[in-house]
């Protein structure tokens, strides 16, 4: 009886503590609009126990290893709840509140209200390696249209101890659901932490791998990494999940079945309307097999081809005139010239829904291309031809966004041109797939005319980098999407630190090398003669944690890197 009295006394403690301290505002944000302070029907304690997930994930949110650190500012995750809809979280910040409360503000953001109406908002703290559920905060969100701060005051006793503050924020669609719709987790530093030793957050380990055998592992040693830097479930945009494919061809073994001009029969000429049959690739089987298209724009430098009506001659134009008009020439200009061994001068671009397993959701092949296509070989189709995706890179709807594929074209004329530049050309060996990858994605950049926020984004979320996923192995079975995010930043920190611009790409291709010695010789030609790539690599790691204004330990200030 007596433990009993104590249970219910600490229980109804708990409930003080959240119910009596809590309050919850969400402060609307625009231009010239005072703040608007709105009270939740429930702010406390609805739920007296964690909400189960619908979804089980690789996390356990009892286990408090699991729990990713968020700083203030960082993007937390996009929630999608029943409805559909999404709901964008942000940690703010912890701040003082009053001499014995603190104020624990996450942003939060929507666009409609046809949505689930609650979000919840659970506490907990790590006692001796268990998670203890302290209460919860809920807030009417139905209503929410545009960015808001959603504020929960807590006492600071509660937390004196703890280093960290530990939230799981799920949405539901009524204050009666036994079930989140979707939920994340994360923990954030108590700045009120009585301890004596408190996080720093200025002090890490750093491992780095500095060989340059891409399949080559080392031992780190016995001692375990603490690093709070882990993956939030991977809720981020829909273009940090876009992949890629470059067929893998031995081009040495059929170097004597090249399509020569000069030697090829006379091919016809193809019209607006025509139709004909194109050798295409299951990714997920590896097997060829024939599809039929329409030629539905001919432009200056590509043909435009459609299977089953994907797009329309409309939408084919637009993606055409994009390609002659923009993306052509900026990638003739930074990277090279691509051959052109059906001699008509142009490039087949063929829209279709690649098969690549996507099953509306996580990663998807937006494009691929095959250099067996400018050979004589089974199941080529013997011309320059890239491979775009309708379904999703254009949309899930029956409503296609063509313009969702633009950065899929320039990506893709990037590893034709390599190729042709490398192998064609130079009669060297393809270029490693990490490098020929980190062009493609700086293609994009310079035709985006700004950084890749998705591969930031799932730099910043992916476990898998924060655990050592090497750069120079490319991981088609594992991780891959954090391969792009590695190559993408490397060629951005490479291109950083060399001082030359963009024309430093071209001049990468143009180097004899086709793997990391091509690195190598422009480290040692524009930063310092002595710096071996291994030496550059760990360079590059600390620059990554690091973002030190000058020198080798960051980006040299450029802002579009601040957000790692």
């Amino acid at each position: 009886m007596r433990s009993f009295k104590k249970f219910v006394y600490l229980f109804l403690s708990i409930l003080l503590v959240f119910s009596l301290p809590i309050g919850v505002h969400a402060n609307e944000k625009g231009i010239n609009k005072p703040s608007k302070i709105l009270y939740p029907e429930k702010i406390s304690n609805q739920f007296t126990k964690p909400l189960k997930a619908k979804q089980e994930t690789d996390q356990d949110y009892r286990n408090p290893d699991d729990y990713p650190f968020a700083s203030p500012g960082q993007h937390l995750g996009v929630l999608s709840d029943s409805y559909g809809q999404s709901h964008y979280l942000t940690y703010n910040n912890t701040v003082d509140y009053s001499n014995s409360d603190m104020e624990v503000l996450l942003g939060y953001q929507s666009n409609t209200t046809n949505k689930d109406a609650y979000l919840n908002i659970e506490f907990y703290k790590n006692d001796n390696g268990s998670m203890s559920y302290l209460g919860s905060s809920t807030f009417n969100v139905k209503y929410l249209v545009g960015s808001f701060s959603l504020e929960t005051i807590i006492g600071k006793s509660v937390y004196e101890n703890d280093p960290y503050i530990y939230m799981r924020v799920g949405v539901i669609p009524s204050l009666y659901a036994s079930y989140y719709s979707d939920v994340t987790y994360f923990k954030v530093n108590n700045p009120f932490c009585k301890e004596s030793t408190t996080p720093d957050s200025n002090h890490y380990v750093l491992i780095s791998n500095e060989s340059t055998n891409g399949d080559q592992i080392e031992n780190s040693g016995s001692f375990k990494i603490n690093n709070d830097q882990y993956s939030l479930n991977k809720n981020i945009a829909k273009s940090a999940y876009k992949m890629d494919y470059v067929k893998p061809f031995d081009a040495k073994k059929y170097k004597n079945n090249f399509i020569k001009r000069e030697a090829k029969s006379i091919r016809p000429l193809y019209q607006v309307g025509d139709s004909k049959n194109f050798w295409v690739s299951n990714l997920v089987t590896n097997q060829d097999y024939q599809i039929k298209a329409t030629l539905s724009y001919s432009g200056s430098h590509s043909n435009v081809w459609v299977n089953n009506n994907q797009i329309t001659q409309e939408e084919a134009e637009q993606l055409g005139k994009e390609f002659d008009d923009k993306i052509h020439p900026l990638d003739v200009e930074n990277f090279g010239n691509e051959s052109d061994v059906d001699g008509n001068g142009k490039v087949d671009i063929l829209v279709y829904d690649i098969q690549d397993g996507f099953n509306q959701s996580g990663g998807y092949v937006a494009g691929y291309f095959n250099p067996a296509d400018l050979y004589a070989v089974p199941d080529s189709n013997q011309s320059e031809i890239f491979y775009i995706d309708t379904y999703p890179t254009m949309g899930t709807s029956s409503n296609k966004d063509v313009s969702a594929a633009y950065s899929t074209l320039v990506h893709e004329f990037q590893h034709m041109i390599n190729f042709n530049e490398k192998v064609l050309i130079q009669k060297k060996e393809p270029m490693d797939t990490w490098m020929d990858e980190g062009l493609s994605m700086a293609a994009e950049q310079i035709y985006e005319n700004q950084a890749l926020q998705d591969r930031i984004d799932y730099y910043n979320y992916d476990t898998d980098i924060t655990n050592g996923h090497s750069l120079l192995y490319w991981d088609y079975d594992g991780d891959t999407l954090a391969n792009y995010s590695l190559s993408y930043l490397f060629m951005q920190y490479f291109k950083i630190q060399c001082g030359q611009g963009d024309r430093i790409f071209k001049e990468l291709i143009d180097d004899p090398h086709s793997d990391y010695q091509a690195v190598q010789d422009m480290i040692q030609k524009y930063i310092d003669p002595n710096l071996t790539f291994g030496k550059f690599m760990t360079d590059f790691r600390a620059a990554l944690l690091l973002k030190q204004k000058s020198g080798l330990y960051g980006f040299k200030g450029n802002p579009a890197f601040d957000s790692l």
